[in-house]
C-alpha cells in the first residue's frame, strides 16, 4: 500500500464535470458545525441528503436554547460561484424559527457570532424571512462566490434546519484544494496555531518557542517582552498564563487577546509558522540523501533515502527560532540549521536542507476528530491520559490511558479493558481490532 502523510487538514477533491457540476448538490456530505447542539440536532443532519421536515425522523437540526445568535454553516471544501441556496425548514412545529434569518456566503473562514460582523468586504450577506404557510424549501436565487454558506438567526429561539443544498452558478467552480505543512488561516485553530499578531494601543504578536513555552513581542523588536505558560486549548482559544500569575487568552473566534478576561488587542493574523521550533521533518542533500525525523519527544531518527531502517539515533538538546541541535550517542553534534538551509556536523557543513516541514503522526497526535455511526473526537487531556467526547453530548464520554505510540498510531485502554487503536495510517479508529469510526482530521502538538 502506498504510504502517504497526514497533513493537518483534510484534502477534498472535486470530480464534477462541466455537464453535471450545476446540476450537482455541493453541500451534500460536507464538513458543517454550528453554534451549538441541543436535542441530539446533530449540524450534520442538514446534510444528510433527506429534505423530511419531521424531527422525529433524525434528519433535522437543532440548536441549543438561551443563545441570541444562532448559526448553522457547512464548508463546501472550495471557492465555488453560487447560483442557488434552498434551505428546507422543519414541518412538525415550530416553522417560525426561519423567521428573520441571514445567509452569509464567504471565501474565508466566517469567525463572526453574527452577521454583522464579518469584514463586509470578504462576503455575501441575504436576508430571508420564512413566513408560516410558505412554500418549503426557501429557494435563495441570487449569485455569490464563496467556500462557507452560514445560516444565522438573531432571534432567542433555537435553529432548526432539515436540509441545504448549495447549487453552482454560471460559472466554472474553483477548487481549493487545502492541504499544506504549515496550514493557512483556513485551517488553523485554537489547537494548532502558533503565531498571533496583534494590533490595538500597541502592535506586536504572540509566538509558540517550542513545547507549552510563548513569547510576546513587540512590533519592530525581536526582543522579548514578555514570556508565558501555556495552560491549555480548546478549538478557538489558546490560554496563557505570565509569571505574575496575569491570564491571556488568544481567541481566534473573536478575534480578542484578552487580558484577566478583559478584551485588550484585536487579533490581525493568526497561523502556522514553520521555524526551529515547530519543525519535525528535515530532509537533506549531498553526498547522500536522507532526512531526520522527529519520533516522538525528544528523540530523532535518521533514514537514508529508500530505506525506513533507522541509520543512526540521536537526542534533542534545544532549539530556537531557526535551529534544531541534536546529539547524537557518540557525542557528535549536529545542527539542522532552516535559515542557511545547511546541516553541520561538530560545526562543518554535511548536507544541504532539501524540505522542512511538520507532519502530524503517531508521536505527536493529540486531538483526533471522527464520524462514523456517531461522531466525536479523542483528546489528549495528560501525559498519558485521554478522553473521548460526543457530538452534540455534554460531559466526558469515556476516559483512556495511553500504553503507547508508533509512527503511525495512538493506543489506548479504556477503564474496563477496551483496547482503542487511533490510527492515522488507515485512517480509522479501531476497538478491540474492529473499525469503529473513520478519521476526519486531526492536529498534533508541537514538542
Amino acid at each position: 500500500m502506498k504510504r502517504f502523510t497526514i497533513i493537518l487538514a483534510a484534502l477534498f477533491c472535486f470530480l464534477f464535470s462541466d455537464s453535471n457540476v450545476f446540476a450537482q448538490n455541493l453541500a451534500k456530505g460536507k464538513t458543517v458545525r454550528q453554534s451549538t447542539t441541543g436535542y441530539g440536532g446533530l449540524a450534520s443532519r442538514a446534510v444528510d441528503g433527506n429534505t423530511s421536515g419531521d424531527y422525529r425522523k433524525g434528519s433535522v437540526t437543532h440548536t441549543a436554547r438561551g443563545d441570541r445568535n444562532q448559526w448553522w454553516e457547512v464548508d463546501l471544501g472550495g471557492v465555488y460561484d453560487i447560483g442557488t441556496i434552498k434551505i428546507f425548514n422543519r414541518t412538525d412545529c415550530c416553522m417560525d424559527r426561519l423567521k428573520d434569518i441571514y445567509i452569509l456566503v464567504s471565501e474565508s473562514p466566517i469567525m463572526a457570532t453574527d452577521w454583522q460582523s464579518h469584514p463586509i468586504s470578504d462576503y455575501y450577506a441575504y436576508h430571508e424571512d420564512f413566513k408560516v404557510g410558505q412554500a418549503n424549501p426557501i429557494v435563495h436565487n441570487k449569485n455569490a462566490r464563496g467556500r462557507y454558506v452560514r445560516i444565522f438567526r438573531q432571534a432567542g429561539a433555537p435553529l432548526s434546519l432539515a436540509e441545504v443544498e448549495v447549487y453552482a452558478g454560471k460559472r466554472t467552480p474553483t477548487p481549493v484544494p487545502t492541504p499544506t505543512p504549515s496550514p493557512s488561516m483556513s485551517t488553523v485553530k485554537g489547537y494548532n496555531v502558533n503565531y498571533v499578531a496583534y494590533t490595538g494601543s500597541q502592535s506586536g504578536s504572540f509566538e509558540q518557542s517550542g513545547g507549552n513555552k510563548w513569547i510576546e513581542y513587540k512590533k519592530g523588536s525581536r526582543s522579548p517582552h514578555a514570556t508565558f505558560t501555556e495552560s491549555h486549548r480548546d478549538e478557538w482559544s489558546v490560554y496563557l498564563t505570565k509569571s505574575d500569575g496575569a491570564k491571556i487568552q488568544l481567541d481566534l473566534h473573536t478575534k480578542k487577546v484578552s487580558l484577566n478576561r478583559s478584551a485588550l488587542y484585536q487579533i490581525t493574523e493568526a497561523k502556522f509558522v514553520l521555524n526551529g521550533y515547530s519543525a519535525n521533518y528535515v530532509a537533506y542533500k549531498g553526498s547522500e540523501l536522507g532526512s531526520f525525523e522527529q519520533s516522538g519527544g525528544k528523540k530523532w531518527i535518521e533514514y537514508k533515502k529508500g530505506s525506513r531502517k533507522a541509520h543512526a539515533t540521536f537526542t534533542e538538546t534545544h532549539r530556537d527560532e531557526w535551529s534544531i541541535y541534536l546529539t547524537k550517542s557518540d557525542g557528535a553534534k549536529l545542527q539542522l540549521d532552516l535559515h542557511t538551509k545547511k546541516i553541520t556536523f561538530n560545526r562543518n557543513p554535511l548536507y544541504t536542507v532539501a524540505e522542512a516541514k511538520f507532519i502530524v503522526n503517531g508521536y505527536n497526535v493529540y486531538h483526533v476528530e471522527y464520524s462514523g455511526g456517531e461522531s466525536g473526537r479523542f483528546e489528549q487531556t495528560g501525559n498519558k491520559t485521554w478522553r473521548e467526547m460526543k457530538n452534540g453530548r455534554n460531559g466526558v464520554h469515556a476516559t483512556f490511558t495511553e500504553t503507547h505510540r508508533d509512527e503511525w498510531s495512538v493506543y489506548l485502554t479504556k477503564s474496563d479493558g477496551a483496547k482503542v487503536q487511533i490510527d492515522l495510517h488507515t485512517k480509522k479508529v479501531s476497538v478491540n481490532r474492529s473499525t469503529l469510526y473513520e478519521i476526519k482530521q486531526v492536529f498534533a502538538k508541537l514538542n
